[in-house]
This record gives C-alpha cells, structure tokens and sequence, in this order.
C-alpha cells in the first residue's frame, strides 16, 4: 500500500505539473482512500503507521533559454531557443508516438506538428487582438533538435504546451496574465520548472541542460 500510495502521488503532481487539474483530484481521491485503508489495516494488525514511508520529494532546478518575437499583425511567435550548430531531425511519426506513449496523460492544446524548416526546437504561434489580449493560438510546431534523444524531443513538445496553456489561461486568469506579459526569462524559468519536476516524478532523465 505504501509503494502504491508512492505512486499515485507521483502521477497526481505530474498531472498538476501540466495544469490538468481533473486527473490530479481523480487520483487524490483515490489516495485518500487508499490512506484511510492503510490506516484501518494498520490499527487491526497492531502496526505502527509509517506516513513518512508515504511521501515523495522532489527538487527544482531550471536552465534553457528562450525568445520571443511580434509583427504588426497580432502574430506572437514562442521559441524555444536552438543554442547548437548540429541539429538533429525528427518526424511527425515519432512526435506522434511519444505523445500518444510516453506523453499520453497530457491534453494538448493544438497538437504540434513538425516542421524541419523553423530554426527553433520549438516555436508557438498565438494570435493576439489589439489591446494585446489572445485570441488564438494559431499553431504550434517543432523543429531540429538540438539533441537526438526522445528526453530532449518531449521536452520541447511540453515546452511549447506550456506556453500554448499560458497564453489561453491569460483571458481567464491574472496569474496566468502575468506570467504571459512577463519577460521571456521568467516565463521560461516557470516552465522549466514544471517540465523537471514532471520528468522527475515520472522517473526519467530531466538532466536536458
């Protein structure tokens, strides 16, 4: 029950990690009633509770670096920056994958499409009406890689949710707003954060530097 409980509470902070807050209460239901047993088997059977055995821990660190750019039109483009001269190619087919796989707790806000030509790993295009507000998000694709591995790629794809999430969020929410009309460094800090703590909690290598 502690291994279990472990593990639900993994999935339920790597589901608030990517804002969906639906599965996140789902699965804490699910733990607080797994905890209520726990505790009912532990009285009948004369054992001490160890709640510490239950709890997880995580730490939160944050490179990466990014850009954005305007034109007149009200067309926000997001890039996650290329810092590398090689570039590594991927495929729709393997985006695909690792969003139906490796990524399939997540719901995206505009599916990412690959586009060999951008000179971004990523790049979010939003739609903003005239006061600044957005209006849409028009599109999102990802590029070369700066890395071949499938870590590096899931980053990117996450990245670029994140900041597809934020700027919808922002017609709602004055948390998100802000975050939106931050500076670029702030922004991407935020969302750096949220990705290592999702891949920590989902026990791969978050180490992307």
């Amino acid at each position: 029950m502690e291994r279990t409980i472990r593990k639900l509470q993994r999935e339920r902070l790597a589901y608030e990690a990517v804002g969906d807050t639906d599965r996140a209460t789902a699965i804490n239901i699910r733990i607080n009633r797994l905890k209520q047993k726990y505790k009912e088997f532990s009285k009948a059977a004369g054992l001490k509770e160890r709640t510490q055995r239950m709890n997880v821990e995580f730490d939160n660190n944050n490179p990466v670096k990014p850009v954005a750019n305007s034109d007149e039109s009200g067309i926000i483009e997001l890039n996650r920056n290329t810092e590398s001269s090689k570039r590594f190619s991927t495929t729709q087919e393997q985006i695909d994958n690792l969003i139906e796989c490796d990524l399939s707790g997540v719901s995206f806000t505009s599916k990412p499409k690959y586009n060999s030509r951008i000179k971004d790993n990523g790049k979010t295009t939003i739609r903003e009406y005239s006061d600044g507000t957005v209006k849409e998000i028009v599109k999102v694709e990802i590029g070369k890689q700066d890395k071949s591995s499938a870590e590096f790629l899931e980053d990117t794809i996450l990245h670029e949710e994140l900041e597809a999430r934020i700027a919808i969020r922002s017609k709602y929410s004055e948390r998100y707003k802000k975050l939106y009309n931050s500076s670029e460094t702030d922004r991407h800090n935020y969302i750096n954060k949220i990705i290592k703590k999702y891949f920590k909690m989902k026990g791969w290598n978050y180490d992307l530097g």
